[in-house]
């Protein structure tokens, strides 16, 4: 089973937490991260999140390809693609709580709970909202 956490689950869960404000309050938190992520990524600049990841911009060059349907050869034309490259420390929280989840025939076993996570990767973020090793964190 798979589970998608939309922009609302997001929000709720902001507003769930230490946040001291109305849900109003978290709803235009969560949005004006998101829209500075846009805004920078539409002035082609990269968006870096320490323990998380990393948002950026590549340019594909033009190609040959194969159409699927007919298996005749067309050209693909050069585009921009958005990329997201994970963090280590994200890479290495997920694996630890869901890599010993996967079967031989490539299912999951949803059975088996997720295992705890790393200390590192659970230590990253402080209640400050700082990330460890962060500029301007005291």
């Amino acid at each position: 089973m798979t589970m998608t956490v939309t922009k609302a689950d997001i929000i709720d869960s902001v507003y769930r937490g230490d946040f001291a404000g109305t849900k109003k309050d978290a709803f235009r938190s969560v949005d004006m991260v998101f829209r500075i992520i846009k805004e920078a990524l539409g002035l082609g600049e990269q968006v870096k999140v320490a323990g998380f990841g990393q948002f950026c911009l590549k340019d594909k060059l033009a190609r040959r390809g194969r159409d699927p349907v007919r298996g005749t050869p067309l050209a693909i034309p050069p585009r921009r693609v958005l990329n997201f490259r994970p963090s280590a420390v994200l890479k290495e929280d997920v694996m630890s709580r869901y890599g010993g989840r996967l079967l031989d025939d490539g299912g999951e076993n949803t059975a088996r709970p997720p295992e705890a996570g790393t200390r590192k990767a659970l230590g990253h973020f402080t209640d400050d909202g700082l990330a460890v090793g962060e500029p301007g964190r005291a």
